[in-house]
């Protein structure tokens, strides 16, 4: 049943917040991994447990479970269960400075997927598309000298590749130019 799926993580993170502050799940370790260590196995199935006793018992005035578990009611009772966070799992969570670590990095990874997926936009587009724009934007006077080097490393593809960054600000200049009525034959 997703809804004790949904309620047993939603529980996990909030007993994480309350029992276990400044401490979250290494889901870098979990995602490389591709599995679950047995301490956390095991403190889902606890709270998985709590949360089906939940949802199966109804207030009174519920007959269909899937109502009630979109219950703001039901969310709270599921709260209140008495589910304590194992020592052992506290134990493996993550703290506070490796958060911080794990929060950069992924930033830094989304930094390098953003400019990767910036660079193989404007090398598809390729350099006729570029010099188009960059014809247009000439003659509609849109363009500042920093546009015009882009668009001239750009109109360039395959002999010179936009970096990165280039790739972006590029992607940037395509956006300002369709807002001013640039458009692909």
């Amino acid at each position: 049943m997703r809804s004790i799926v949904a309620y047993t993580i939603a529980l996990l993170a909030s007993l994480i917040k309350t029992q276990a502050p400044k401490r979250a799940l290494d889901l870098r370790s979990i995602w490389a991994k591709q599995t679950v260590s047995s301490n956390l196995d095991n403190q889902l199935t606890l709270i998985a447990k709590a949360a089906f006793d939940v949802i199966v018992s109804p207030s009174q005035g519920f007959q269909n479970v899937t109502e009630w578990c979109k219950k703001e009611i039901c969310w709270q009772r599921v709260r209140e269960s008495d589910v304590q966070l194992n020592r052992t799992f506290i134990r493996e969570l993550i703290g506070g400075d490796e958060v911080q670590v794990v929060k950069k990095d992924a930033r830094t990874q989304q930094q390098i997927n953003s400019g990767i997926e910036a660079q193989t936009t404007v090398v598809t587009l390729g350099a006729a598309y570029w010099s188009r724009l960059g014809e247009w934007g000439r003659q509609n006077k849109l363009l500042s000298a920093n546009d015009e080097k882009l668009l001239k490393v750009a109109s360039r593809i395959p002999k010179a590749i936009p970096t990165d960054w280039q790739s972006v600000a590029l992607l940037s200049i395509l956006q300002r130019m369709e807002e001013e009525g640039f458009h692909t034959e």
